[in-house]
């Protein structure tokens, strides 16, 4: 089902984008397969965009394979963005620009505030925002992807 992503239309203004410039394509999986059947979505559903954000890795790398499938380039014909940053996003073909989230912060926060929460008198409710890096690579036509055998110059 494609639908326009109309929780983000002030994001899509702060971009200096119309709010119709946004497509959200409902995955039946948050997985590779989830994305391959989203990107097949898309491209049988009307006119094609430039770039996909994908809800996690896994649906980014689906995606690119459906991308490839379909004879388009990646990031030349359609940038590709994950999130999640996973283990295999910067060793993939084309290495993957990936949301990274403060993993290991968070699960120290949520411990914390677990156990404070736990005591007899327990602890009031606390808003904690945590502040995601944006992890440059070659599917978003950022850092170009590695020559084929090529060797990284030692470190000085």
């Amino acid at each position: 089902m494609r639908r326009p992503a109309c929780r983000r239309p002030a994001g899509a203004r702060r971009c200096g984008l119309g709010a119709s410039a946004l497509v959200e394509v409902e995955v039946p999986a948050l997985n590779a397969d989830g994305g391959e059947a989203g990107v097949t979505q898309l491209l049988d559903g009307g006119p094609v965009p430039t770039a996909l954000f994908c809800v996690n890795d896994l649906t980014a790398l689906g995606a690119m394979r459906t991308l490839r499938a379909h004879g388009l380039r990646i990031p030349d014909d359609m940038a590709v963005v994950g999130y999640d940053d996973v283990n295999f996003a910067s060793m993939l073909t084309t290495p993957l620009t990936s949301v990274r989230q403060p993993t290991h912060r968070l699960g120290e926060v949520a411990a914390d505030l677990l156990l404070r929460g736990a005591g007899p008198d327990g602890a009031p409710a606390q808003h904690v925002e945590f502040q995601p890096e944006l992890v440059v690579r070659a599917s978003s036509g950022g850092a170009p992807a590695p020559a084929a055998g090529a060797v990284s110059p030692p470190a000085r």
